[in-house]
């Protein structure tokens, strides 16, 4: 609402549209788009979190294969250079967070598969409990 003079000299209120960018108006301080952008970063790195997990505390990457994996980090190396370009925001989060989980996942998968690092399933370890019990039953009433 704006205060403008009539013509006939009286004061009078005038109502203005506001301005419109995009399909979206602003929502107060904060753009729709960058609300959007904030939620969906939170949303995409939540959704990574387990498989970080999972693979650094089984180091068990033998379900990924390192073409992917090496495809990726080119992608993201690519892809950085459009990303760094933009304004700073929520996109600069997201790809830095894909970078360093990508980053990660390569690591690991080289460092664990170099190492001949193979975890046990767990079906072997099963097995292998198993036995293991069998042969305390056996060895202990053979003893008495």
């Amino acid at each position: 609402m704006e205060d403008r003079e009539a013509p006939s000299g009286s004061r009078e209120w005038v109502f203005l549209r506001m301005p419109r960018r995009g399909l979206f108006r602003s929502v107060g301080a904060m753009d729709l788009a960058v609300l959007a952008g904030v939620l969906s970063t939170g949303l995409f790195a939540m959704s990574y979190l387990p498989m970080l997990v999972k693979a650094a505390r089984t180091k068990d990457l033998s379900s990924y294969s390192l073409g992917n994996i090496a495809i990726t980090n080119v992608g993201n190396a690519v892809h950085s250079v459009y990303v760094f370009s933009l304004p700073l925001g929520p996109i600069w989060f997201l790809h830095t967070f894909y970078l360093i989980a990508s980053a990660l996942m390569l690591i690991w998968f080289l460092r664990y598969r170099a190492g001949g690092h193979r975890p046990q399933s767990r079906e072997v370890a099963a097995v292998g409990g198993e036995r293991e019990r069998q042969a305390s039953v056996v060895s202990s009433s053979t003893t008495v």
